[in-house]
Parts: C-alpha cells; structure tokens; sequence
C-alpha cells in the first residue's frame, strides 16, 4: 500500500482545505502503468474534518495515525504546494516517523522543490523530495517501494535527500511530457463524491516571469494539457463525482474556447487571469459559465509593478491599470463576482 496525502492549510489562525488535484494527478499517472499496486489518495480535511482549530487538527491527525495501523503503508507522498502548507507538513511527517519510523516518506510539490534545503535541515523525518513536476519521478519511487528498495540508491532523476550530513541531489528531472498526463481516477478517493468543486489545470507553466511566484522557478515555459484530455477529464468528473465548479489552478488561463463544452456539462468554471492579457470583449461571452473571475492586480503602483515584473515600462503600465477597469466593468455588466489578489508591503515599498 502506498498512500498519497493532500494536507490541511493554515492562514493565520484559519485551517482551510486544500484540493488533491496534483496528488490525483500523479497517483492516476501511477495507478495507469502500475494496476496492481495499492494506491489510496488521502485528502485530510476531507477525509477526516476540516479542523477549524488546533484541536480539531489533533483530531484529524489522531484519525489519520489510527487508519496507518491498519492500512500499513510502505510509503507515504505528501504534497506542499504553498507556504501555507509547510509547517503543518513537517509536522505531519514527524508525527508519522514516530508512528511507525518504517514508513518511507517523500514530500512533492512547489515549497520543497524550491526550499529542499530548508526542510531537511528543520526535520530528520522526510526521508525524500521530489524536485519539479512528480509523475515520472513518483513512479519509480513506488516501484523500489513495492520491491523493497530504497529510491535513493536507484539514480532516479529530480531527488532530493539529506545524506552522511550533507545535501544530494540527483540529475534534474525533464519536463513532464502532457500527452502522457492520465485521466483522473476518482477512484483512488476515498470519498470522491464528497466534492462538488474540483480545481483542474488546463496548462502547466507561465512565461511572464513574475518574480514573487514560484511557477517562475519550476516551469517558466507554458504547456497546454492536450485537449481531448481535458474533455474526457471533465466528463469524467462530472459523471463519476459531484462535481459542478472546476477552479482553474494554471498560472496563465486562455481556454475560453471550451466554454460551450463546459456549458455542455452544466459546469460553471472559476478561474484567474492576469489584468494586462486577458481581453474584456471576451467576457460577454462567457458569462452564462463564469462563477468566479480572479485578477492577480497585485498593485496599483508602477514601482512596485515594475519590481515584480509584472509591467514593462510607463506604457504597459496604463494599459495594465486601463484593461482592469475595463474587465470590472464587463464583468458587472454579465453579474459575474470578481475577486483581487493584491500583495502588501512586497519589498521595496515604502509608506508612501
């Protein structure tokens, strides 16, 4: 048995769930070229709680710890995919290496690729991490795990581990090729009609290069998922789940071809875009599907735009603060809620 674990996330004093799309990803990948070996997908606040409090979590992990007794576990992915995530993934790790140290552990996802280095100093309990995109990698981890080896002595590449006091590395990984990305199988959910929102990525990478996402250090080269994938994908949500609202998780969304197809489905979709790209004349035709529009505005100052790398120069700044006016006045007009990241106090900012 070979678990893949989705944690909960915590926002100042909040817990929140988070979605087992990249863990779902991967595990379907696995499940598709290695049928017969015994893959569950765990998604903690769902499958457990969420906990609104710390005692709440000690619930959720005390339930969790309790099922390993009988599930019995070779190996043990977790995804991190935010900051969010961290502490409690660390913690989660330590508390089942002193379940059962037998347990192998690897974590995935964009925190440990970027801040390996930081988590295996603050912990002795992850035994691995798996740098950049995981499928391929994840795969041949599972395989030496069903046969009683251990993945750090298979030259496997993007692997990361702590070793005779000091950090190894393995060659790094290639991109992962999207034509072999699998259907998802809800069935590796335990519970997989408990969801009636699902994120979905319609693409991997961006190539604007912000300098505050981590998309920038793991794939700053932009690559669509085939699109029969996508459509199969989707129907398949909607008829094996509850599904009903996809959240796009791309860096960069542009499908809106494949609304009438998601219209189709009776699936309303929630997705975000960047103020400078996304065309306004676009959005009337969209708004019967649209539940959500996101704008990653980040800030209404040309210094701290420029710092981010988000504008260019004076020009692509007015045009910038001028096409996100225009994409709220759109979006009002078609009843659709619009939702604004904003970053305070980035670096360099001042009071003024």
């Amino acid at each position: 048995m070979i678990l893949f674990v989705e944690p909960v996330s915590k926002y100042i004093d909040m817990y929140v769930p988070a979605f087992p799309l990249p863990i779902l990803e991967i595990a379907s990948f696995i499940k598709c070229r290695q049928p017969e070996v015994e893959l569950e997908v765990i998604s903690l606040p769902v499958d457990y709680g969420l906990p609104l409090s710390q005692e709440g979590k000690e619930t959720v992990y005390s339930l969790f710890l309790r099922d390993l007794v009988s599930l019995k576990p070779k190996g043990i992915g977790i995804s991190c995919t935010a900051i969010a995530q961290a502490e409690g993934v660390i913690e989660l790790c330590e508390r089942i290496k002193a379940h059962d140290p037998d347990i192998f552990l690897f974590l995935g996802g964009y925190f440990p690729t970027i801040y390996h280095e930081e988590i295996l100093k603050r912990t002795n309990a992850v035994d691995l991490i798996v740098a950049g995109e995981g499928e391929e990698s994840a795969l041949r981890i599972v395989e030496c795990l069903e046969q009683g080896l251990d993945p750090r002595a298979m030259d496997i590449p993007g692997l990361v581990w702590r070793g005779q006091g000091k950090t190894v590395f393995t060659e790094k990984g290639s991109r992962f090729d999207l034509r072999k990305k699998e259907l998802l199988n809800l069935a590796l959910l335990r519970y997989p009609r408990a969801y009636d929102i699902l994120p979905y990525s319609f693409s991997r990478g961006c190539p604007y290069h912000c300098i505050f996402c981590m998309e920038e250090f793991l794939r700053p080269i932009r690559k669509m998922v085939p699109e029969d994938i996508v459509k199969n994908d989707l129907t398949r949500l909607v008829e094996e789940s509850e599904v009903r609202t996809v959240v796009v998780s791309d860096a960069l969304f542009m499908s809106f071809d494949l609304f009438p197809f998601f219209k189709s489905l009776g699936l309303k979709v929630n997705f975000e875009t960047r103020c400078d790209i996304m065309d306004p004349a676009v959005i009337p035709k969209i708004g019967d599907t649209c539940g959500m529009l996101a704008l990653g505005f980040e800030s209404a100052s040309y210094g701290t735009l420029k710092r981010m790398n988000k504008v260019r120069d004076r020009a692509h700044y007015k045009k910038y603060l001028a096409n996100t006016a225009n994409i709220f006045r759109e979006a009002v007009k078609q009843g659709i809620p619009v939702m604004v990241f904003m970053i305070a106090g980035f670096p360099g900012d001042t009071r003024r």
